[in-house]
């Protein structure tokens, strides 16, 4: 949830010294301080790889105590939520536990933050399957293909547990190396992540690199680099096919980042992963991370990969902020492809952020937010084969663990326009915010594939679906009690949900609300 608590500027201040900590990824108490960080009163611990122990702010503490944190969520008509973990956020009731401890002893950190989920799951309209799926869960992009990307997760509803933020870990300086579950967020996104996020279940992995670390050289200084190495174990959902062999598959992946001195708040990001089959022949895959050959086409196309370009530039003289990133998931057949054409398989995220005072006084602030996601196949696919970006022909499961996409939260071949504004005040805040989100074109791209215009069916045009969200969220303390809870209501006005409208000018529409419930504990 996109909710901050208001502080003032002497508040922030004692945020980044005495209240320093890990916060957990994409928390209240993170987005408070990014929003420090925002105004150039903090500096952002990490530069393009984000997990809760990478997350630390200020002097690092010895103990921490995380929670417990309780989510409640009610989806009215149709399944809704994203960036939540674990949680299937299905039709029905919704609900998610987590709480645990993290502890420092020299240079080792233990980290157990678990966490308990729950959904109703009850039944909606689903979309035929083209996928040789009898249960009708799955669909596709062409006879016999699809993902392990269930529209509903059977008939029941679901209780599961996974270890959630939990990991042990070793770091000497900025040398790091970890085995646990916790969840990397990638690039600058703020709503979406194309290349990695907490959309999905967490798995378990094992990972070692550097930390944000200064470059210094003969008493000079030239900025700051970050890498990080990991490999980890993927599991399809229990409603994906019968073959035991495929039910493993391993992902390794690389993120590196550099923000250089001589244009300061600007940071550079490149991501790359690898999905490959569960099989010791797979390892190889690990140092093929390093290897580019922009002149090799499908050649080296052995895994399933995906990679992404981005920078995010912070001019805190103005607390401004503007990103990009462009991933692409598939070669051009040489570098005179590039020329020809450089946009295959790409898509994209750009955003801004603007923290806005309102007058001298320091005690209405606010941050405004805007982010336009694209993940759609390119043009050139109508010439070859039905694509989307988190699919590809090696992994038949595609980007996903357990059923969940592992990027973007808005999922595969779809895009976002999110426009939000926060509110604080002292410890109220208020958000309100828009989305249209466009889940899935690469449903509807599909039928042209391979066809000439003569033989589409024009009238198809008029099918697309698209979800038009509305919502406000508002939070407060409740300091006899001793926890903070947080309030929101979306309104989600979905247009042909089936792909199946009345006619040109007269869509089909589902209108839906979700009410969200959190209620986070804190010993400080």
């Amino acid at each position: 949830m996109i909710v901050c608590r208001f502080i003032t500027v002497s508040t922030f201040i004692l945020c980044a010294h005495a209240l320093a900590s890990q916060e957990t990824l994409r928390s209240e108490r993170e987005l408070i301080m990014d929003f420090a960080a925002l105004e150039g009163r903090i500096e952002r611990p990490s530069l393009n790889y984000r997990t809760l122990s990478d997350s630390t702010w200020g002097i690092e503490e010895p103990f921490r105590a995380y929670g417990p944190e309780l989510f409640f969520s009610f989806n009215s008509a149709l399944p809704h939520g994203e960036n939540d973990g674990g949680l299937w956020q299905g039709r029905g009731a919704n609900a998610s536990l987590t709480g645990g401890a993290r502890a420092l002893v020299a240079g080792f950190e233990i980290t157990l933050k678990p966490t308990v989920n729950f959904s109703q799951n009850l039944a909606f309209d689903l979309l035929p399957s083209a996928y040789s799926d009898p249960s009708g869960y799955f669909w596709g992009y062409g006879s016999g293909s699809g993902a392990d990307a269930p529209q509903r997760f059977g008939d029941d509803p679901l209780l599961s547990f996974d270890f959630g933020d939990s990991e042990i870990r070793y770091t000497l300086r900025t040398f790091t190396v970890g085995f646990g579950s916790q969840a990397p967020w990638l690039g600058p996104g703020r709503i979406n992540s194309i290349m990695h996020s907490n959309n999905a279940v967490p798995y378990l992995k094992a990972d070692v690199g550097l930390r944000r670390t200064p470059l210094r050289m003969r008493g000079h200084y030239f900025g700051d680099v970050e890498a990080r190495l990991w490999a980890g174990m993927l599991t399809e959902s229990d409603f994906f096919d019968d073959e035991p062999d495929n039910d493993k598959n391993l992902i390794s992946a690389l993120a590196i980042a550099y923000t250089p001195s001589f244009l300061p708040g600007l940071t550079l990001s490149a991501n790359r992963s690898f999905l490959s089959p569960w099989v010791p022949e797979s390892a190889f895959a690990i140092p093929n991370l390093f290897r580019v050959n922009p002149s090799g086409g499908g050649d080296q196309d052995v895994w399933d990969q995906r990679a992404s370009l981005g920078f995010d530039w912070i001019l805190t003289a103005a607390s401004f902020e503007t990103y990009a990133e462009v991933g692409l998931n598939d070669y051009a057949p040489s570098l005179d492809g590039y020329i020809r054409y450089p946009f295959r398989s790409a898509v994209y995220t750009v955003g801004l952020r603007k923290a806005v005072n309102f007058g001298a006084s320091a005690e209405f602030r606010g941050e405004l937010l805007i982010e336009w996601t694209n993940m759609e196949m390119s043009q050139d696919f109508q010439f070859d084969y039905p694509a989307t970006f988190y699919m590809h022909h090696q992994i038949a499961q595609g980007y996903t663990n357990e059923g969940q996409w592992l990027g973007a939260g808005i999922g595969t071949g779809g895009n976002s326009q999110y426009v939000g504004f926060t509110l604080y005040f002292r410890d109220l805040v208020a958000q309100v915010f828009a989305q249209r989100v466009n889940p899935d074109n690469d449903y509807m791209y599909r039928k042209t594939i391979k066809t000439g215009a003569d033989a589409v069916d024009s009238d198809d045009k008029k099918d697309f679906r698209a979800d038009l969200e509305i919502g406000i969220r508002v939070g407060v303390p409740v300091p006899r009690l001793g926890f903070r809870a947080n309030a929101g209501l979306i309104l989600v006005e979905v247009h042909n949900q089936l792909y199946d409208a009345v006619d040109w000018y007269v869509d089909r529409k589902t209108y839906s609300f979700r009410c969200e419930l959190l209620f986070s504990y804190g010993l400080r």
